[in-house]
């Protein structure tokens, strides 16, 4: 079955995991939207080959997320200025991908005007996270990828954070790659002057542990 919504074509099937989207297919605002409208509840990315990964976040995973997006607005506050993003903000990626990053933070200056806030994103944020859950250990491959296009994008700092492992793989705009094990600290280094993150909040998110 095929939905039409306002003249666009949306395919159900196109939902699932591994889909790939047609080439013909213009992926506008307006069809990612009539996309999401015909799918309720199906939260998704798209790689920019138009292949369709869907999202799903473990209880544990989405404590770590909510613990750092906070200590990142602990910072704002203090005075780190920007603005921050969680894993619901859809980051178009040129030409044809849809990422999500479960947090991320924006220089003050780089953002539009809040006259355009309702439409998608298309800048890179300065710096984004990633954390690892449960379905994806062993697997980090298309986790490795996606920070990777961060990188290519222009994201100036990321980390892909392991909780389970306590593992942390930091990936900086001058290419290079760090891999830390057990880390006491993360800094926010010249990309967010002043942004640290205990890592004993995010190995026990909440006190859950």
């Amino acid at each position: 079955m095929v939905l039409e919504h306002l003249e666009i074509v949306i395919d159900p099937a196109w939902c699932r995991e591994g889909a790939v989207i047609p080439e013909e297919v213009e992926l506008s605002e307006a069809w990612y939207e009539a996309f999401i409208e015909a799918n309720p509840g199906c939260k998704v990315e798209l790689l920019r080959n138009g292949k369709v990964i869907r999202r799903m976040n473990a209880p544990f995973s989405s404590l770590v997320h909510v613990e750092l997006v906070h200590l990142l607005r602990l910072w704002m506050d203090s005075g780190g200025s920007g603005f921050c993003g969680e894993s619901s903000l859809d980051l178009w990626v040129p030409p044809r991908g849809v990422r999500r990053a479960d947090g991320s933070w924006f220089a003050a200056h780089r953002m539009p005007p809040p006259s355009a806030w309702s439409k998608p994103l298309r800048i890179p944020p300065d710096f984004a996270f990633e954390v690892v859950s449960p379905s994806q250990q062993g697997r980090l491959g298309p986790l490795d990828e996606k920070m990777r296009e961060y990188m290519d994008w222009g994201v100036r700092l990321a980390w892909l954070i392991d909780p389970h492992t306590r593992q942390v793989r930091i990936y900086r705009a001058n290419g290079s790659v760090e891999d830390l094990d057990e880390p006491v600290e993360l800094s926010g280094e010249d990309v967010m002057p002043g942004f640290t993150v205990p890592m004993s909040d995010v190995w026990n998110p909440q006190g859950v542990v």
